[in-house]
């Protein structure tokens, strides 16, 4: 296994660790977390190295060390598969901003910003193969799966900058203001990948926190628009 990219590198020597960890065990002895792990470690690999097309179970299988029978076994076909990496995906991201706005006062858009930013960047190449894919259904339902948790963990941060500052918001807006946060990020984001990198990502922080920051002052102000109770 070897590119140029970062990531790939990374997961290229996680791979070998598991590896390592496999072959303690005979051949019908490695824990399924074990064998699961490495072979999505390996398929992650091989996705964001030929793309979703070109990848193989076959080669998966030979990244692995298993046959195919196996990788099929573990994770029903190649789209299952792509979705399984698409979740962990999803579960790093997560702990990636939660980790970068936990333990603040005030204002978290730039930590968070910043922190999503950041890493799908360092995973340009797996993001590129999970929004091209997407016409598999099984797919698609992984990145509906990542796009509402991006917009749970925006929508738990607004709501504790509500409190912080003394505000009662109505829920909804809360939701509306965090799919507007969340989907603007998401779309520039993906904007400045496409641009292979020609803008520096605090070019970038600093542009969306400076589109974005009016609309949250509006909306936690006397300003913000009055919704209708919808049990009146």
């Amino acid at each position: 296994m070897t590119t140029a990219s970062p990531y790939a590198t990374d997961l290229a020597r996680r791979s070998r660790a598991l590896a390592e960890q496999v072959a303690t065990y005979g051949p019908r002895s490695v824990p399924s977390d074990l064998r699961r792990d490495h072979v999505l470690t390996c398929a992650t690999w091989a996705f964001i190295t030929d793309g979703f097309e070109g990848a193989s179970m076959q080669a998966i299988a030979a990244l692995a060390g298993v046959t195919k029978p196996v990788v099929y076994a573990l994770f029903g076909s190649k789209e299952e598969l792509f979705a399984a990496v698409v979740d962990r995906a999803n579960d790093e991201l997560a702990e990636h901003v939660q980790v970068a706005i936990s333990g603040g006062e005030g204002s978290q858009l730039v930590p968070g910003v910043r922190a999503y930013l950041d890493y799908v960047a360092a995973r340009s190449a797996l993001w590129g193969q999970m929004f091209v894919s997407t016409h598999h259904h099984v797919v698609a339902e992984a990145a509906n799966r990542l796009r509402d948790r991006q917009m749970a963990i925006v929508a738990d941060a607004l709501g504790r900058g509500y409190a912080e500052a003394g505000l009662t918001a109505d829920p909804r807006q809360v939701e509306a203001l965090a799919h507007l946060v969340g989907g603007s990020v998401d779309a520039v984001g993906n904007w400045w990948m496409r641009r292979a990198g020609d803008l520096p990502v605090d070019a970038v922080v600093e542009f969306l926190v400076t589109a974005l920051a009016p609309a949250l002052d509006a909306l936690r102000s006397e300003r913000a628009p009055s919704w209708p109770d919808p049990t009146a």
